[in-house]
């Protein structure tokens, strides 16, 4: 991953730690920038910088597949493409709650097991 330092990136800072998030990839270390281009903590920036050409960036599925169908970017490195991940709803609430909540819950967990 010692070429990504060479090339212009763009950063997600976790503004819970002060640290860039890293990219991962597939049986492989993962890379943090370190002299990034563009550095936010707001995603939708990070994704508008990405789609304008500030610099490369590691995107979710989720949001990279709009912008690749759209043709705003393309995708790059995909023979390292990480695992996707797992996908987990959590209600730590046991005790009582408003009647809106469990229902919530269970209307996610039915739609989101397909």
């Amino acid at each position: 991953m010692e070429h990504l330092s060479q090339m212009p990136v763009v950063a997600l800072l976790d503004h819970c730690t002060g640290r860039f998030w890293p990219w991962t990839f597939d049986n492989e270390k993962s890379f943090t920038p370190d002299a990034p281009r563009f550095v936010t903590d707001d995603l939708d920036a990070y994704c508008d910088v990405i789609v304008n050409g500030a610099g490369f960036g590691q995107l979710a599925d989720y949001l990279a597949h709009p912008l690749i169908d759209k043709g705003l970017v393309l995708p790059v490195m995909q023979e390292k493409m990480p695992s996707t991940w797992g996908l987990y709803i959590y209600r730590p609430q046991t005790g009582p709650v408003p009647a809106r909540i469990p229902l919530l819950f269970d209307y996610l967990v039915e739609k989101l097991q397909k």
